[in-house]
């Protein structure tokens, strides 16, 4: 390391230690300081290596980084149709949650936190244009989940029942309840009628 850039490191490190309000790391660079001249190494190299142990050994946020909450359904016998799925708002709006899915096996919804019940239109068009519209009701339990102050707050839910108009879909089942992060758990089976 030039000595410039020790100079530069060694003006610093006063400057900082000059400060009143800084009582616990003027002693901290004062230990840094004795541990340099019992080692014989040059002092910004015992605080740098100190700095980066320091660093390394805080503790980080472990906010998830796959964070969505959705509900994962599963179409064991594949949809050649087209599926689009929405949720009708209370202001009179929908919100597009799928658009235009073709050759569907899987696919996820985002779950609602202020109803015990989500309200899905599933839209199956075939390739001659013929829509055919379903709504399925989704009953929920929402439980809060906090990980970190740091974090943005979550829901977690548990699927308590699902009812659905007969249209275009045959049957749903839900065959896990527990709605967490977990994108790998299937949630829901859905099971569309034969198409004539």
């Amino acid at each position: 390391m030039s000595q410039s850039v020790i100079n530069i490191i060694r003006r610093a490190i006063t400057r900082i230690t000059a400060h009143p309000s800084l009582t616990s790391l003027r002693e901290g660079f004062r230990a840094a300081r004795c541990l340099s001249a019992r080692l014989g190494m040059s002092f910004p190299l015992v605080l740098g290596a100190g700095l980066l142990a320091l660093t390394l050994s805080c503790s980080s946020i472990d906010c998830p980084v796959q964070n969505t909450v959705a509900v994962n359904y599963a179409v064991p016998d594949t949809l050649k149709d087209t599926l689009s799925v929405w949720s009708p708002r209370a202001d009179g709006t929908d919100v597009l949650l799928l658009n235009r899915a073709t050759g569907v096996t899987v696919f996820s919804l985002p779950v609602g936190y202020q109803n015990p019940e989500d309200t899905l239109i599933f839209c199956v068009a075939d390739t001659s244009h013929v829509i055919t519209l379903d709504t399925v009701f989704l009953q929920k339990t929402d439980t809060p989940h906090f990980e970190s102050v740091d974090c943005a707050p979550h829901f977690f839910h548990h699927l308590t029942g699902v009812r659905h108009t007969r249209r275009g879909i045959d049957s749903i089942v839900i065959s896990n309840p527990s709605v967490t992060y977990d994108q790998t758990v299937t949630h829901i089976k859905l099971y569309f009628a034969p198409r004539h």
